[in-house]
C-alpha cells in the first residue's frame, strides 16, 4: 500500500515534494489579480477585455478555498460535502458571531455560484453560467478575493499553533 500524501503543509515553496495544492491556488489567484488591477488601472470600466482574467482570478480563488475546506473538513463521511456545506460546517465550529458567520456564508454563496459557473463553463439550454460569467465586474472579484482571504484566516486561525509565526494568509502570500 502506498503512503498517503497530505497536500496542506503551510511552508510549502512549491517543489514536487510539498506541494500545498490550495495555497498554490491562492498564491496564483493572488498574482493574477495583482496584475490585473495594474490592467484594470489601465482600461477603467472597459472590464471586457479582462473578463477572462476576472473568471481565471475567480477559479483560482475557488479552487484554493475548495481544496482548504474540504482538506480541513469537521466532519469526514465517504464523500465530501460542497464547499457551501464544508463552510457552513466549519463556521458552526468556530468561535465566530452569528453576525459575522451569516456575513461569510452570504458572501461565500454569492462567490461559489460564480465558480461554479467558471469551473462548469460550457454552453447549456439557458446559457445562465456564461450570463453569469458576463456579469463578472473587477468589484465583484476584488470582493470575492477579500472573501476568500477572510475564510483562509478563519481557518488558520483554527488550527493555529503557538509556534506559527506569521499573522494572517497576507504573511505567507508576501
Amino acid at each position: 500500500m502506498s503512503e498517503t500524501r497530505y497536500y496542506c503543509y503551510l511552508d510549502s515553496g512549491g517543489s514536487v515534494e510539498s506541494t500545498n495544492l490550495q495555497l498554490y491556488s491562492l498564491r496564483k489567484a493572488c498574482d493574477d489579480w495583482k496584475d490585473l488591477s495594474e490592467n484594470y488601472k489601465q482600461c477603467g470600466d472597459n472590464t471586457d477585455k479582462l473578463k477572462e482574467k476576472l473568471a481565471f482570478v475567480v477559479s483560482c480563488l475557488g479552487l484554493s478555498l475548495s481544496q482548504l475546506l474540504g482538506q480541513n473538513a469537521v466532519n469526514i463521511k465517504k464523500e465530501l460535502d460542497a464547499p457551501r456545506e464544508l463552510l457552513a460546517a466549519f463556521l458552526n465550529e468556530s468561535s465566530y458571531g452569528k453576525d459575522k458567520k451569516r456575513l461569510l456564508n452570504k458572501k461565500f454563496d454569492t462567490f461559489i455560484g460564480y465558480y461554479d459557473a467558471c469551473r462548469h463553463f460550457g454552453r447549456v439550454k439557458d446559457d445562465t453560467k456564461w450570463q453569469r460569467i458576463d456579469s463578472l465586474t473587477f468589484d465583484l472579484v476584488a470582493d470575492f478575493t477579500q472573501t476568500t482571504l477572510d475564510i483562509w484566516n478563519a481557518v488558520i486561525g483554527h488550527h493555529r499553533s503557538e509556534d506559527m509565526d506569521f499573522k494572517d494568509i497576507k504573511d505567507i502570500l508576501g
